[in-house]
């Protein structure tokens, strides 16, 4: 997880929070910017914040945004050639008095300051929504920014594809052993609902090397990860661990190494 508020710094804001003050207490100079990343990595990253810094303008600290008023005041008789209809000859006005009827827009204070983040860092877009007075700008890079949707979509996809009992005790009348991966009756893979989607199921997951290397090790580790996070979404609760799937004994579970378990 990757994310950046520029141009401060490119930490996550709670480690920002932390770090602030504590080289503030010791009264030492500000962080370097980008100093805590590989340079590939930190180049990758300023270039993305360049780019969404370009959006904010560059006007002084504290600046407001006067167009609204400009185009206000071009519309009580200015300039003919340099304002619009509204202008000059006052036909832009119901009594032609010149005045322009609509109000001038509000003014926009710019606060200097973009955030984004690369894969699970995307979620700095819900950052930016939550406190839209702290940011010009915000981009998600390479990730989900709705939560809910990743775990749902990990578990209609990823973790899809198995049979209901129905279909499993019917192959085992004919004798099939599900057991054996090229005889067991397999239920998949399921198919996209949403742009982006791939159709793949937990035997047939979709392999990609799009900036990252998506296989069986990268899905198990996005998994766990999740699961540490926000407890074990697969299965229903488990009273004595959050990380557990139900049924599974928390003593035995930590009595055994890992490879003993699988072998159970």
């Amino acid at each position: 997880m990757v994310m950046f508020v520029l141009p401060t710094t490119t930490q996550p804001l709670a480690d920002l929070a932390v770090a602030r003050r504590s080289r503030r207490a010791a009264g030492a100079p500000p962080a370097p910017l980008l100093g805590r990343l590989p340079g590939w990595a930190a180049t990758g990253v300023l270039l993305c914040g360049l780019a969404l810094l370009a959006a904010c303008g560059a006007e002084p600290e504290g600046a407001v945004d006067t167009a609204g008023a400009v185009d206000g005041a071009a519309g009580q008789g200015g300039d003919a050639g340099q304002g619009d209809a509204a202008g000059g000859d006052g036909a832009g006005s119901p009594d032609g008095s010149g005045a322009d009827t609509q109000a001038p827009s509000a003014p926009r204070t710019w606060a200097f300051r973009s955030i984004g983040g690369v894969s699970m860092g995307a979620a700095a877009v819900n950052i930016a929504l939550q406190h839209p007075e702290r940011f010009d700008s915000a981009g998600g890079l390479g990730g989900y920014i709705d939560v809910r949707y990743m775990v749902t979509a990990g578990l209609r996809l990823h973790l899809g594809g198995y049979c209901d009992l129905a279909t499993l005790e019917q192959a085992m009348t004919q004798g099939v052993d599900l057991h054996d991966p090229a005889k067991a009756p397999t239920c998949g893979p399921e198919q996209p609902r949403y742009e982006l989607e791939y159709a793949q199921d937990f035997n047939h997951l979709h392999f990609d090397s799009n900036g990252a290397t998506f296989d069986r090790k990268f899905y198990r580790r996005v998994f766990q990860n999740l699961t540490m996070a926000f407890g074990n979404f697969t299965t229903g609760e488990n009273p004595g661990s959050a990380f557990l799937p139900a049924g599974v004994d928390v003593a035995d579970h930590l009595a055994r190494s890992a490879k003993a378990r699988c072998a159970a």
